[in-house]
């Protein structure tokens, strides 16, 4: 009997372990996203208001993001539905860092730069994903 119960915690906290290391493979990390945007804004050495009004767009976003990805990784799994509805939130988390860039009429190229970091990094995610 005790037997039984130290396998059954063992298999236990394996089972554990690989929900774990599934998770942190799935779940992007809005810290990761908002410093790999940020250190391209710092590049020049100055975080324009444009530029941290369109850090905490993203920040945003990507918290959205993150939020339904664990809740699609509560079953242990990302089925195809939920993979469209990642998809098409990282698009929508796109876009709305475009219209945020645009608002005042004008996209300049830090704006631009701090874009496709963000594009980069979702695409470094994906890949982890699909591992």
């Amino acid at each position: 009997m005790v037997i039984t119960i130290v396998v059954n915690s063992i298999g236990l906290l394996n089972k554990c372990e690989s929900m774990i290391n599934l998770m942190s493979k799935r779940i992007p990390d809005v810290d990761a996203i908002i410093k790999a945007v940020a250190e391209k804004a710092l590049q020049d050495g100055i975080i324009t208001a444009d530029e941290r009004d369109l850090l905490v767009s993203i920040q945003y976003s990507a918290t959205q993001l993150e939020v339904y990805i664990e809740e699609a990784l509560e079953d242990g799994i990302i089925n195809r539905k939920e993979a469209a509805k990642i998809k098409k939130l990282e698009d929508e988390l796109i876009q709305k860092a475009w219209k945020v860039a645009e608002a005042d009429g004008e996209i300049t190229s830090e704006e631009k730069e701090l874009i496709e970091a963000l594009i980069k990094v979702l695409k470094k995610k994906r890949k982890q994903i699909s591992k």
